[in-house]
């Protein structure tokens, strides 16, 4: 795995979030309105993701589970 994703996938900050975050921040100057962000995410970072989401800039549409019913993709849209 080291040797096919980029190091600062592999490590994302102290709380595991810093690149999720940036996404969260930085992607709606790149959206158009009702433009959409989908993200993975951690198997244990649900709650902690929906905190960051700004409802007046994101609506979050939906978590949905990966095939082991945890929490894994998130899907943004732009208001």
């Amino acid at each position: 795995m080291r040797d096919h994703e980029p190091l600062i996938a592999l490590s994302p900050g102290p709380d595991g979030l810093s690149i999720i975050r940036r996404l969260i921040q930085e992607s709606p100057k790149f959206l158009k309105q009702n433009g959409h962000l989908i993200m993975e995410i951690g198997f244990d970072q649900g709650e902690a993701v929906q905190k960051l989401i700004d409802a007046s800039v994101w609506e979050l549409v939906e978590v949905r589970p990966d095939l082991q019913c945890i929490p894994r993709i998130v899907l943004l849209r732009k208001r």
